[in-house]
Parts: structure tokens; sequence; C-alpha cells
């Protein structure tokens, strides 16, 4: 997959594959050392016999089809080329991505034909999803934006509990405090007995001072008679 563009202006630091104006899917380039040792392996025979020469075609055949078939997808539309052919698809005209059996990936176009993609797999699927300027959806963002928005609720879940946990702390030690309060507090009112035993203790008081008056008030008038007779 290489990335091409006519008087593209440079990549600035820190672009995206959406900034790239056009991409290409093809073969790597690699696949044409298979057409050289094909035509190596093919001279031995061809000089023993001149007739053999015709097998050169299938190592020249090979390399035609590694350097033409690709795949080039702009933010407009999608070309796919082979070895003898190829179509022009619009963005509009795609209805969705098919994968194939092998991993490959195809188009549906509006009239349910299938347009395949040479060079591009399933594992070009968001790249291609950015330069459609998100007229296919990528389900790896998809899944990521999920994954996201999951942690965001349970980090929002786990400070609400820490703050519910505080909270109900906060109240336990406030009616420990309350309770602790209370029990050192002085008791200011009097319980319903403690009232009535300090009347009957008030009552008994006054009656015996009541008996003790009389008594002490005849001592004093005996002492006084024999001073009187003298």
């Amino acid at each position: 997959m290489t990335a091409s563009g006519v008087a593209s202006p440079p990549v600035r630091w820190g672009a995206t594959i959406a900034d790239v104006p056009k991409l290409v899917f093809r073969v790597p380039a690699t696949a044409l050392l298979a057409s050289g040792l094909t035509a190596i392996c093919v001279t031995p025979m061809a000089l023993a016999e001149p007739v053999l020469s015709v097998l050169y075609l299938l190592p020249l055949g090979f390399a035609w089809w590694v350097v033409r078939t690709r795949t080039t997808a702009t933010p407009e539309r999608l070309v796919t080329r082979t070895a003898f052919g190829g179509r022009v698809v619009e963005w509009a005209e795609v209805k969705s991505l098919k994968v194939g059996a092998k991993g490959g990936l195809s188009a549906v176009v509006a009239d349910e034909k299938l347009v395949e993609l040479p060079a591009v797999k399933l594992a070009h699927l968001p790249a291609l999803a950015a330069v459609s300027g998100g007229r296919i959806d990528d389900p790896v963002a998809r899944a990521k934006a999920l994954e996201a928005a999951e942690e965001a609720e349970e980090g929002t879940e786990d400070s609400t509990d820490s703050t519910g946990t505080a909270e109900a702390g906060a109240d336990t030690d406030a009616d420990v405090t309350a309770t602790a309060s209370a029990e050192h507090a002085p008791t200011d009112q009097a319980s319903p007995e403690q009232v009535k035993n300090d009347t009957v203790d008030a009552e008994a008081t006054t009656k015996s001072e009541a008996e003790t008056e009389p008594k002490t008030e005849a001592k004093s008038k005996t002492a006084e008679k024999p001073v009187a007779e003298a």
C-alpha cells in the first residue's frame, strides 16, 4: 500500500491517514523476485530446446500482473485495475463492503454486484474508511469509541460510589460524635421516680422538724420555771 498525489503538500507532523489525498493498494514489489527466479529456472530448458522459449511467458505474465494490479482510493472514487481490465466506482455507488474467503474486500454497488478490490485486505479497512471521508464505517474505530465510552462510564460510577462512601462515613462519624456527646453531657431533667423520692424525703424532713419544735418549746419552759421561783 502506498500513498501518492499530484502536487500534494508535504505531510505535517501529527497528520493522519485522512490527510492523504490518495491511497494506492498494490501487490508487494517483492513478488517480482518470484518472476526472476522462474526466468532463471526456465533459461537452461530454453537454451537446450529453442521451442521451450515460450516458457518465458510465465515469469513475464506474472510480472505484468504484479505491476498492473492495484486499487486506487481517493475521497471521490475507487479505481480498480487488473491485468486485463479495470473499473471506476464512485463512493456514492458503494452500498457496503464484503469480506471474501481469503480476507480480500469487494465493494457492493447499487445494482448488488460485487466489484473486487485488488490488493485490498481486511487489515486495510481502517485506512480505506479514513480516505473515504466517513462513507465507509470503520469497525475498529467504533469498537475503540465504545470501549472508551464504557471506561468513562465505569469511571463515573466509581467516583459516584467513592463520594457516597465518603458521605456515609461522614454521617457515621457525626452519629458517633453525637452519641458520645450525649453520654458525657450532664442530665438536667430528673426522672419521675427521682422526683417522687425527693418529694417523699422533703415531706419526711418537714414532719420531723414539726415534731421537734414542740419538744424544744417544752424544754425551754421547764428550764425557765425554777429560775422564776428563785
